[in-house]
């Protein structure tokens, strides 16, 4: 089996694992890591496990961002610009953080270069995350939008079988429509199409991803 690179992701834990820094805390599928108005008092650096980004609206409607997993940041921009939480951080299985207090993640970003050189390129890929959905949004179909975000799925929280790529997240098809902005019949439709032209297979609760070409993965 061949796991796909996750290198940026994997240099955030290592370095806040190597460090005197930090303390473990485990979520269960289900608890809230950070609230959406929360003032933010620590970083969370995802060790194991997949969290969800959402927002709940004036009007109670939910609208997800994006889902984390092995070295995803919770709190960093919030901290950053000092401001509350406009997002919830929710854990969407038994998740492992490494919980960094806001003072020691300023010390390591004032007195350390190379942690700064990570989280610099971490951010940056966040960002090119959101510019690629924006773009998405704005110039895919709907069955393109959900093969763009199966492609990211397994980029970020996939593993190679002879099958093809597993994508380790149990996703719904509701938190998938909130992701790409369609409503649940409509993905349902549209999965079963993927499924019928051999790009996808459900194998227990994970999707297995058959037909990409926007992944690498090494040995």
């Amino acid at each position: 089996m061949l796991n796909i690179s996750h290198s940026l992701a994997a240099s955030v834990v290592n370095f806040i694992e190597l460090s005197t820094f930090g303390s473990y805390r485990q979520y269960e599928k289900g608890r809230i890591l950070l609230w959406q108005g929360d003032k933010v008092r620590d970083i969370f650096v995802i060790k194991d496990g997949i969290v969800k980004i959402y927002a709940i609206a004036g009007d109670g409607r939910t609208y997800t961002y994006g889902v984390l997993g092995k070295g995803g940041l919770v709190g960093v921009p919030q901290f950053l610009l000092d401001e509350e939480s406009r997002v919830m951080i929710e854990a969407m299985e038994m998740t492992s953080v490494i919980v960094l207090p806001s003072n020691d993640f300023q010390y390591l970003l004032a007195n350390n270069p190379h942690f700064s050189m990570i989280m610099m390129k971490k951010l940056a890929k966040d960002l090119r995350n959101i510019t690629d959905k924006a773009e998405g949004f704005g110039l895919l179909n709907v069955q393109d939008r959900l093969k763009r975000i199966f492609s990211k799925l397994a980029e970020e929280h996939g593993i190679k079988t002879d099958k093809g790529i597993r994508i380790k997240v149990d996703i719904t098809h509701k938190d998938i429509g909130e992701l790409i902005g369609a409503n649940r019949t409509t993905i349902t439709y549209f999965i079963n199409e993927l499924k019928r032209q051999g790009y996808l297979q459900k194998d227990g609760k994970y999707f297995i991803l058959t037909q990409n070409e926007n992944y690498e993965t090494t040995v």
